[in-house]
């Protein structure tokens, strides 16, 4: 699906607007994609799906295989769902997700996460500030909650970001310099 078509369907534009101009078309807001990886998550993909939901514009899913009804409860929000078989390499399917998906930033979350925002109000705020956010940047770094608080680029401009590394996959961005830039406000739970 291209940029103006996912523009269309989430309301943006409508079917009516029977053209737009470049410039029109890119100067509409940003779009963000949630991606998540699942396999038997319907204990944690709710919380997850509710974190994420308000913020992002789409929720790509890349399933491997669930059977406990993580895909029904994705379905039922809107949820992009693509099936894969595991292949002992997490990157391929980080990867698929992003190939899926079609937002200008994409949002890295696993299941067994909640993205939290200190503020609601910080929403339109924090997508006026991505839009706004020279394009040298490439990656948002937040901090991540759980036993203990640490720092994780988990947030990045779709076309410049491949993961590598079968087991603990690492982000590489793939435009140089890879420059990143740490949002307060905005963090990940485990659950």
């Amino acid at each position: 699906m291209n940029r103006r078509t996912f523009l269309k369907t989430v309301g943006i534009i409508s079917a009516a607007t029977p053209f737009l101009s470049i410039k029109e078309l890119f100067a509409a807001p940003i779009i963000i994609s949630a991606c998540i990886v699942t396999k038997n998550h319907a204990k944690y993909i709710k919380q997850c799906l509710l974190s994420v939901q308000n913020i992002t514009d789409e929720i790509i899913i890349v399933d491997l295989g669930s059977n406990d009804g993580t895909i029904k409860i994705a379905e039922s929000f809107g949820a992009k769902i693509f099936n894969y078989k595991w292949s002992n390499n997490i990157s391929i399917h980080k990867n698929q997700a992003i190939k899926h998906a079609v937002g200008d930033w994409v949002l890295f979350i696993d299941a067994e996460e909640k993205l939290v925002l200190q503020d609601v109000t910080s929403i339109n705020m924090f997508k006026s500030k991505l839009y706004k956010l020279p394009k040298i940047y490439n990656a948002i770094v937040m901090q991540h909650h759980t036993h203990t608080i640490w720092h994780t680029a988990r947030l990045f401009r779709r076309k410049n970001i491949q993961y590598h590394g079968v087991v603990h996959p690492q982000p590489k961005i793939i435009q140089a310099p890879p420059k990143t830039i740490y949002y307060p406000g905005i963090y990940l739970e485990y659950q």
